[in-house]
């Protein structure tokens, strides 16, 4: 069994049929066989591509950010014009033992750098990379102070950060808008 993350391009204004449109495969891979002795507590295909975010850059040539849920990798791949391909895939986070890249949100400044939001699966984390420094950060790590306990401590509570977030340039810098799930809340 095989996965693939595809990106088409329509190659007329208005399309109006398959022959209006170019396909191109950004990445694949073949999958392990499923052990049905193992099911797996996440209820997520196994795959490339389960989330996947695209733009262009300044000269409309497509970036496109994506989810490798095999690796539990975030990944970036980027069209080169010149070859008329998309490039080999670039990981911007994962490491053995972690899982993220859930929904990402990606922009290209005008420098060509990219500004990529994410979820880390591993912790729930609202995380931040960009590929001038391609250092991952956290931005939100979902911990909240929500009063004091009996004794007067500080009361903790972990909440579920990251869903569905969106990066944003601005000319101050990139803004990342996201959910707290755990409060229904737009940060």
């Amino acid at each position: 069994q095989r996965a693939e993350v595809r990106f088409a391009a329509a190659q007329t204004p208005n399309p109006t049929s398959a022959a209006d449109w170019v396909f191109w495969t950004v990445d694949t891979e073949v999958l392990p066989p499923i052990d049905p002795n193992m099911p797996d507590p996440t209820p997520l295909p196994e795959g490339l591509g389960l989330f996947v975010d695209a733009t262009r850059d300044a000269n409309q040539a497509p970036i496109v950010a994506y989810y490798d849920r095999e690796n539990g990798d975030l990944k970036l791949a980027r069209f080169d014009p010149t070859a008329g391909t998309f490039g080999t895939p670039q990981v911007l986070d994962g490491a053995q033992g972690t899982d993220v890249g859930y929904y990402p949100s990606v922009a290209v400044g005008g420098d060509g750098t990219v500004y990529v939001s994410y979820e880390s699966a591993t912790r729930d984390d609202l995380m931040f990379v960009d590929t001038a420094t391609n250092t991952p950060q956290i931005v939100d790590d979902g911990y909240r102070i929500v009063g004091t306990t009996d004794d007067g401590l500080p009361k903790p509570e972990f909440h579920f950060v990251g869903d569905d977030s969106n990066v944003i340039l601005t000319p101050t810098g990139p803004v990342v808008i996201y959910q707290d799930a755990t409060t229904h809340e737009l940060l």
